[in-house]
């Protein structure tokens, strides 16, 4: 980040950015001298105008309001997709099941330190102050209102996010989950905004695969939930609401489709997977999963024979 706020409104052309040293800090030269270090991050999926978005956001003629998607860590290998991500080339094995992204990164034990910026994380050139003011129940809902306001020098927006954390029952939680975002109007200095962040109890739910609670089904186990407001997945602060479930509720029930623990396994290896006639009985295929069943990809298809569910 800057140092300090660039003033708006300065000449693109005037500006000379130094290469990065080892730390990947660049030295930006301004038209009256004045010397700022700047941490350099990964501009990515830019498009053709990346570039000058990138040049105008480091001179401060546009103040960044973004928020990372992913988790940033130190390195590939800290990533639990990594190991079997390449495994092959016929399928991906997801063996971190639920706990992808930052639900990896926030609930695994020795996996927080790993990360060098979070999921949700975003700079500005000004400063915001986030009040949570009231959270209730709906029907179908549990809603916070929170007012923003730019307590910097500079015009900005800002992203505000709500998660939730469920309580840990028989089926699998992450510590905490993105519940719902917002992101401000253009804020002036001194300026408030008061929002509302939505998360359905639908959306809170988990589903039961394996039939713990409830076979097929999304459920809201009994419990505490409890919630959180701030800006990033390590910055916010827990409310003073919870939202109390008494006992486990089903809150959508489903059918297992394409389910193929049944399949005969003896049409593998020594039968062509493509011309197993007993196999295309069982299951006729949708388009999308076709493509698993063309010579040679007997090891794709025992993947697909051996899994537990595979939609």
């Amino acid at each position: 980040r800057f140092t300090e706020i660039i003033e708006y409104g300065i000449d693109i052309s005037q500006v000379t950015v130094s290469e990065p040293d080892k730390n990947g800090v660049v030295t930006v030269t301004m038209p009256d001298a004045q010397v700022l270090n700047v941490d350099v991050d990964e501009d990515s999926l830019g498009g053709m105008e990346g570039g000058t978005a990138m040049a105008q956001v480091l001179c401060g003629q546009v103040n960044p309001s973004g928020k990372l998607a992913d988790t940033f860590a130190a390195r590939l290998e800290d990533y639990p997709s990594t190991e079997n991500f390449h495994e092959s080339v016929e399928y991906v094995d997801y063996t971190e099941d639920i706990y992808v992204g930052y639900r990896y990164f926030e609930t695994i034990p020795g996996a927080a330190e790993k990360v060098v910026y979070p999921f949700g994380y975003g700079l500005s050139y000004t400063t915001f102050e986030v009040e949570t003011q009231k959270a209730w129940e709906e029907a179908d809902s549990i809603n916070v209102q929170v007012k923003v306001t730019n307590t910097g020098d500079m015009a900005g927006k800002e992203v505000v996010q709500l998660y939730y954390s469920a309580p840990q029952g028989l089926l699998k939680k992450p510590a905490k989950e993105l519940g719902a975002f917002k992101k401000t109007r253009l804020l002036q200095p001194g300026e408030s905004h008061t929002m509302v962040l939505t998360v359905t109890k639908e959306a809170m739910a988990s589903y039961d695969d394996l039939g713990k609670v409830a076979k097929s089904a999304y459920v809201l186990e009994k419990g505490a939930y409890a919630f959180y407001i701030g800006t990033s997945v390590r910055n916010n602060e827990k409310t003073a609401y919870e939202y109390l479930v008494a006992e486990d509720t089903v809150v959508k029930q489903l059918e297992a489709k394409l389910t193929p623990s049944g399949l005969l396994r003896e049409c593998f290896p020594t039968e062509p997977t493509r011309n197993c006639l007993r196999l295309k009985k069982m299951i006729p295929m949708p388009v999308h999963l076709k493509k698993w069943f063309r010579e040679p990809m007997k090891a794709s298809c025992r993947k697909y024979a051996s899994a537990s569910s595979v939609l």
